[in-house]
């Protein structure tokens, strides 16, 4: 693995984890949950099922919680980017393979690995908001991949990106790059010449 796909997983990976773990407490708070409680759930390899009834802040739970989520974000990243390789996506595949991933994450947890290495989640939410929250995985591991695409991008490319549709970029290299303008005609008494 190449250094720019090891920082394109990393990279991918902590937006996703940032964003999914927002999501995460919004997710709690549209059930009534303190915002926290999935995180600190995301523990109970450690403190067990009563991690994900823990609503506050703390350097147990929370830390580790978050710690743990971040690492297994980490990981699925890694799947996402070896799909997306280092070439230019379509937003759509970069949305369908994040969805991919995060529907295979799902299957993964929550039926093949044992539960107590699952996130956690069921601790702290109810049914549908666990199934809502690898919706919101998906659009996060999105999120991240674009962002990543954004930032690594060469400054040639980027320059190339936004470059006007008329070709003038305002430099002298972009000039020289785009066709000729065409020949004035000078017109002499009615005649066209070139």
């Amino acid at each position: 693995m190449q250094l720019s796909s090891i920082s394109r997983v990393a990279l991918t990976g902590s937006i996703a984890s940032v964003v999914s773990a927002l999501g995460l407490a919004m997710l709690a708070r549209l059930e009534g949950r303190d915002p926290l409680q999935p995180l600190n759930a995301t523990s109970h390899w450690i403190h067990g099922p009563a991690a994900g009834r823990v609503g506050r802040a703390d350097l147990s739970y929370t830390a580790i919680g978050y710690g743990t989520h971040h690492l297994s974000v980490l990981f699925w990243a890694l799947p996402l980017e070896m799909a997306l390789g280092n070439r230019t996506n379509s937003l759509a595949r970069i949305l369908a393979s994040s969805a991919a991933v995060s529907a295979f994450a799902g299957a993964f947890d929550y039926g093949v690995i044992p539960k107590a290495l699952t996130p956690g989640w069921e601790h702290a939410l109810p049914k549908r908001s666990v199934m809502g929250a690898f919706g919101v995985f998906a659009v996060s591991l999105a999120l991240g991949a674009l962002a990543t695409r954004r930032i690594l991008a060469s400054p040639e490319r980027r320059a190339r990106d936004h470059e006007p549709e008329d070709g003038n970029n305002g430099s002298e290299r972009g000039k020289s790059e785009r066709e000729p303008p065409p020949k004035e005609r000078v017109v002499f008494g009615g005649q066209g010449t070139a």
